[in-house]
């Protein structure tokens, strides 16, 4: 588990991509949370999909284009 520290930050992009369930890119949730928290920076945003994603909270999909998908749904 990487960095189990529950930021605000961290819960905003969680909520995100929950909220998108059309599998978001990074930019998409990014564009997303800036509507609650226009001082987030992307690289806060895309650290913190990767860390919710190697907690296993949200799901990171590489699907075979340039960028990665997230799906707030983990169950199978």
């Amino acid at each position: 588990m990487t960095n189990s520290r529950k930021t605000i930050q961290r819960q905003l992009v969680l909520s995100a991509v929950r909220q998108l369930q059309n599998h978001p890119t990074a930019d998409e949730v990014y564009q997303e949370v800036q509507k609650n928290c226009p001082t987030i920076s992307r690289a806060t945003v895309y650290r913190n999909l990767n860390i919710l994603s190697e907690n296993g909270e949200i799901l990171k999909l590489d699907v075979g284009y340039d960028q990665s998908h997230y799906d707030g749904n983990t169950n199978p």
